[in-house]
């Protein structure tokens, strides 16, 4: 139980972030407010699978770095995802 610590505190803060990104996102009135939230969503559901099931943190680092090509590619994504939160902070929120 000792090798899974890290992933349920990793897990713990998913949950808090996620708390605290819905109660900023009720403030705005906006429809964007919607790509915060759903992604809060999709951290809460992480935590959740990562406390019920620690392991699969593993296999999933495993699966995502096999190979140049779809560590390439999924760190584009995210880093795309990033500059449209970062947008979005900069225009929208204010």
């Amino acid at each position: 139980m000792r090798d899974y610590l890290a992933v349920r505190g990793l897990a713990v803060v998913l949950l808090l972030c996620a708390k605290l990104m819905v109660d900023t996102a009720r403030m705005e009135e906006t429809d964007w407010r919607l790509v915060i939230v759903t992604l809060a969503y999709v951290w809460v559901f992480a935590g959740m699978w990562l406390t019920i099931s620690p392991w699969r943190l593993r296999d999933l680092i495993h699966w995502a770095t096999a190979s140049e090509q779809r560590t390439r590619l999924l760190s584009g994504l995210r880093l795309g995802f990033a500059l449209l939160v970062v947008a979005l902070g900069l225009t929208v929120f204010k």
